[in-house]
């Protein structure tokens, strides 16, 4: 978030193995909640379920969750070499969960057919999409661009999201 932002923190919430923080707040007069995941590897399905239970007894508002999932959502769309059987538990409740809270894909939404990718695994030779925004309706509503950026530094690329509120644009 930008420093310029105007968002008005009211609570932070972290597990205790460091893979999920939560803040609370207002922003352009609207309740949200933000969530970043780092998801271990390999992900478990109980992983997600916990996310889930802690999600629905903290999150307020309008949820956006982002973050590295380690876990390919759709393998035919995310992934260059068809994604792990192994994953199916854990795709199953993460897609509960996002079922439940009514989450998207924002990146999907801005790009219904396209494909990119945020990770490349040079042992497999293989590209696969592990880092997400997930957002309900009202991001959906508010996003005007999903942006997934070039591999650099890092195995992982970046992604973002540019939102229009409060009569301002902001990533």
């Amino acid at each position: 978030m930008r420093q310029t932002l105007l968002f008005q923190l009211d609570k932070m919430f972290t597990d205790n193995e460091g893979c999920y923080v939560l803040v609370t707040g207002d922003l352009w007069n609207e309740r949200i909640s933000l969530v970043s995941v780092y998801a271990p590897t390999p992900t478990t399905g109980t992983f997600w379920s916990t996310l889930l239970a802690f999600l629905r007894q903290h999150t307020q508002g309008h949820l956006l969750m982002g973050g590295d999932l380690n876990l390919v959502l759709d393998p035919h769309w995310d992934s260059t070499g068809g994604g792990s059987r192994s994953a199916l538990g854990s795709r199953r409740v993460l897609n509960k969960l996002m079922t439940e809270l009514q989450l998207e894909v924002l990146w999907h939404i801005q790009h219904p057919l396209g494909r990119d990718y945020t990770y490349f695994s040079s042992p497999h030779g293989s590209y696969s999409r592990l880092d997400y925004l997930l957002g309900n309706s009202y991001w959906m509503k508010v996003t005007q661009r999903a942006h997934i950026h070039e591999i650099t530094w890092s195995d992982h690329a970046p992604v973002d999201v540019s939102c229009v509120g409060g009569r301002r644009e902001w990533s």
